[in-house]
């Protein structure tokens, strides 16, 4: 919180990584299906190279391309779920005028309005976020749409987004060199890019957040929570926790320990 005071940086998103050993074999096809029913509204995943599988359950859109327009998610700011409706709307209305979530949502559609001027034209977004909710937890979330220029292609997109404030911070390039610095553990694929594209110039890709990677019988799950002034240790580690759930709770049948 210090460099954050002395305006190093204004936001800096630091992740968790929470090891589990396996005590049974993995069916990746229950994993994904798993997946898909408990999180319908976000984007199932896996990569499986060698004896890895990395996989998740994203609810942020990166980009999304097609007929040369291009749909970004800001998604920032996280409150959790309530267990009535009541508890649930007052939830909402506290990450609506929560000033410490706004400038953080606001950091994250500042960052990427930025980066698109160069590249796009008749760039929209409305002023004011709107609740993303989903089974364990609900964001800010606002949608930006623009007309990609002739000259750039999808990759030329994806390597200006690419992090945005949401997983690393602001200004990127300081919070990206405190992250490396300070973080005990390697991201790996966590926190990239994953989709889908073809020739024609379409394609969606999601940021790979709400994942895990599966390696020789132990499972490497991460969570990530943005620092800002004004956040409280506790509540951020609250908030890392719920954003394990996704991923943890499929194993809450198997017999594991924590390494």
């Amino acid at each position: 919180m210090q460099k954050i005071t002395n305006g190093v940086f204004k936001k800096v998103v630091l992740s968790r990584e929470v090891c589990l050993e396996l005590k049974t074999s993995t069916n990746v096809t229950k994993l994904l299906n798993d997946l898909s029913a408990k999180y319908p509204r976000c984007y199932t995943f896996a990569f499986n190279k060698n004896n890895s599988l990395f996989l998740g359950a994203s609810p942020e859109k990166l980009a999304k391309f097609s007929n040369n327009q291009i749909e970004v998610d800001a998604l920032a700011g996280s409150a959790p779920r309530g267990e009535t409706l009541e508890e649930d709307l007052n939830y909402e209305n506290f990450l609506l005028n929560s000033e410490k979530n706004l400038n953080e949502q606001q950091a994250v559609v500042s960052f990427i309005n930025q980066l698109l001027e160069d590249i796009t034209e008749n760039i929209y977004f409305k002023k004011n976020p709107v609740i993303r909710k989903l089974p364990n937890i609900q964001h800010l979330w606002t949608v930006i749409t623009a007309k990609l220029k002739n000259d750039y292609k999808l990759f030329d997109v994806l390597k200006a987004l690419h992090p945005t404030p949401a997983i690393c911070g602001t200004p990127w390039k300081t919070a990206r060199d405190f992250i490396l610095d300070i973080e005990p553990h390697d991201r790996g694929l966590y926190s990239g890019n994953i989709g889908w594209f073809n020739f024609n110039g379409s394609g969606e890709f999601a940021v790979a957040i709400r994942s895990a990677l599966i390696k020789n019988k132990k499972l490497y799950a991460y969570a990530g929570c943005g620092i800002v002034e004004g956040s409280e240790p506790n509540l951020e580690f609250e908030e890392s926790e719920i954003k394990l759930k996704p991923i943890l709770s499929l194993f809450v049948d198997e017999k594991v320990h924590q390494s």
